[in-house]
């Protein structure tokens, strides 16, 4: 069954004036002006010195699929649009992104891409098609080469994930085997790092890698902990066979020089010291450790 989206969260106070306060302002910047004095400004918007939130909208960049944890379609609102709201969209990303907009104060609207892979992600962000990435996207040094990361907010790993029958216990054991893993994403590239042997099949979308191994087209899935913990508590017929020792770490992402780092990495430690994150992901994960 779809999981149902997080909700609002409590995001860092921001100061707002009572409309009777307001009134009062009102008669005293009038009493201020017949004296000569100049009349007050309204302090900007937090804002308004960011190009990409001219328009009030905070544009997110996403890859949605099935049983992923951090950005999902929500199936029971029909099809998916190109574009939409926390309603259409959710996950944790989803929610951290909606609880940053309303620090901001402005909207937030999500868009997935017309070419189901992973690896358009980031060449949308750099073409200006969306003011940030947030999707489980792995920092490293070659993307931090050609875009901005916010400071990390969640560690993950690399899985194997096989039929409850299969003998598969370690790297070793993959070779002249059959494996699975979703175009575009990092853990392909991490095995291939690892000198084995496999014949290697790319899914659009993991929900296809799930069904290659369970129907035996493939000895093995790779993807990383978190969706492989969401997408197998649906499975009983699967399991996580082991976990690679590297790990890596998410962060969300805008173009080279863009103030909406800063800004995303203040909100992430304020709303992080009130524990906002943690809430969030472990609505969508549970408190369990997620290695094997």
């Amino acid at each position: 069954m779809p999981r149902k989206s997080a909700g609002r969260y409590p995001v860092p106070n921001r100061a707002r004036r009572p409309l009777a306060g307001l009134a009062l302002l009102i008669v005293a910047l009038g009493a201020s002006t017949a004296c000569g004095s100049p009349e007050a400004e309204d302090p900007p918007a937090p804002y308004a010195s960011i190009p990409e939130l001219t328009d009030g909208v905070l544009d997110v960049i996403v890859f949605p699929m099935v049983d992923e944890p951090f950005v999902a379609p929500n199936l029971e609102a029909g099809v998916l649009p190109m574009r939409g709201g926390v309603d259409r969209f959710m996950g944790i990303d989803v929610d951290v992104m909606a609880a940053f907009a309303e620090h901001l104060g402005v909207e937030v609207s999500f868009l997935r891409l017309a070419s189901p892979g992973f690896g358009d992600l980031i060449p949308a962000l750099i073409d200006g098609q969306g003011d940030m990435i947030a999707s489980a996207l792995t920092i490293t040094e070659e993307r931090d080469q050609i875009i901005d990361f916010s400071n990390p907010y969640f560690t993950v790993s690399t899985v194997i994930v096989t039929r409850k029958d299969s003998d598969i216990a370690q790297i070793s054991d993959l070779n002249g085997k059959i494996g699975v893993g979703a175009r575009g994403g990092l853990p392909v590239a991490l095995l291939a790092s690892h000198d084995v042997d496999v014949e290697l099949i790319e899914a659009e979308f993991q929900t296809g890698a799930y069904a290659d191994v369970s129907d035996g087209k493939a000895d093995f899935a790779i993807m990383e902990s978190a969706s492989a913990r969401s997408g197998l508590a649906a499975r009983p017929g699967l399991k996580i066979a082991f976990a690679f020792p590297e790990r890596d770490v998410y962060g969300f992402a805008a173009r080279e020089g863009s103030g909406l780092i800063a800004m995303v990495n203040e909100f992430l430690e304020s709303f992080g010291a009130d524990q906002g994150v943690e809430r969030i992901i472990t609505h969508h994960l549970g408190p369990e450790p997620l290695d094997p």
